[in-house]
């Protein structure tokens, strides 16, 4: 009796690509670069708005006040260290965290980098840099960053899922600016410390994307694409 087809997790390390390609892109339209995130994973760095917060969300923060004055009467002089050694950057190309998938910034909820990113934040998929438009690919369905050899079920196929695209833009609302190398300040010696390469998406707004490059800088990421 033949045994049943097994399947597993679908990977967003290697099992992204080939969905794209085969299910997502249009007609002659150009994969230039990719970055699967999950909706439990690092967050993305947003500079000038921020996501709406939930109930539980709104009384932790008032915990959290109440905790900070009770710790600002009983050791203000430590307070103040603290406070003097952990300050950040206020300049959008510096970052006191280190490899987020994604940096955006502009003037509030209504700028467009708000627009665009902002519906994704609790979404597990991939943003997709092609030579025709910016998206966010959702992907529905039981996932994992794990590649299949890491799991020894490399030789199942992928579990089914399904896809959506709530966010794509167009390559005439934005302007490419190609890669960045970003940095982040130390929080004891402040120093500038390298994050890695990013994609800079720019509206005409002010506001703008900052997608992590899938490649090390050494490497052509459009050479395997090109024709």
């Amino acid at each position: 009796m033949a045994k049943p087809a097994k399947t597993r997790y679908f990977s967003l390390r290697t099992d992204v690509e080939p969905l794209l390609r085969e299910r997502w892109l249009r007609p002659g339209e150009r994969l230039l670069d990719f970055r699967p995130v999950e909706d439990t994973g690092t967050a993305p760095g947003l500079r000038g708005f921020s996501p709406p917060r939930t109930a539980g969300q709104r009384f932790l923060r008032v915990l959290g006040y109440i905790g900070l004055a009770l710790l600002f009467v009983l050791i203000v002089p430590i307070l103040v260290y603290a406070l003097e050694g952990l300050g950040g950057a206020e300049d959008d190309t510096k970052d006191s965290r280190k490899r987020r998938p994604l940096y955006a910034w502009g003037d509030g909820a209504g700028s467009a980098a708000a627009q665009a990113v902002l519906p994704t934040l609790r979404c597990t998929g991939v943003w997709v840099l092609t030579d025709q438009r910016l998206a966010f690919v959702a992907v529905q369905g039981k996932t994992t960053l794990t590649a299949p050899h890491e799991t020894g079920e490399a030789d199942r196929l992928p579990r089914p899922v399904e896809i959506e695209t709530p966010v794509a833009l167009p390559s005439h609302r934005y302007a490419y600016e190609g890669k960045v190398e970003r940095t982040r300040t130390t929080a004891l010696l402040r120093r500038e410390k390298p994050v890695g390469t990013y994609h800079r998406i720019a509206f005409a707004d002010g506001s703008g994307i900052d997608m992590r490059h899938r490649y090390p800088p050494a490497v052509d990421p459009m050479a395997r694409f090109k024709r």
